[in-house]
């Protein structure tokens, strides 16, 4: 950015200028020196950096997955987002109640039919497909899990899934 360098303070040599002019004596000058020195051990600007990463990452689509893709698959950048029913439910007409209704196929999650017939693909909102090397580690898994909860929002679910 334009303005990093505001943020580089050298300690030692500011307690030096805040110290009167008739304190500063080569003794007193070292000694605060001695001391301020061990501030700049503080990782000020790798927090500024993190804490700017995560205010201009949200939860939205395109920043989540740059978020999982930088964290966990820097050079190919394999993660993916996608919708959270992803299976196309084919819709037959139920006589006895006299509607529309769609069936999932085998081997689906279940079906959530509301009372006025709208149908829902499981408990989540959206899927985040991640490669099989990725996946098969359970570590991995569980640290893209704390990830995605920093990130999403309070009242979206999620399920992760091989590519």
């Amino acid at each position: 950015m334009q303005y990093d360098n505001i943020y580089r303070i050298n300690f030692a040599r500011l307690a030096v200028l805040l110290l009167p002019t008739m304190l500063r004596k080569p003794a007193l000058v070292e000694f605060l020196r001695s001391i301020f020195s061990q501030l700049e051990l503080i990782p000020f600007l790798n927090f500024r950096g993190t804490t700017n990463y995560r205010l201009t990452h949200n939860g939205q689509v395109c920043y989540l997955r740059a978020v999982l893709n930088d964290t966990f698959d820097v050079e190919l950048r394999r993660i993916e987002i996608g919708e959270g029913m992803e299976t196309v439910m084919p819709i037959i007409y139920w006589r006895e109640v006299e509607r529309l209704v769609g069936v999932p196929p085998r081997g689906t999650d279940g079906l959530i039919v509301g009372w006025r017939g709208t149908t829902a693909g499981g408990s989540f909102d959206f899927t985040v497909r991640v490669p099989t090397e990725i996946f098969s580690d359970n570590e991995t898994i569980i640290k893209m899990t704390a990830v995605i909860r920093e990130y999403k929002l309070a009242s979206k679910q999620f399920i992760i899934k091989p590519l």
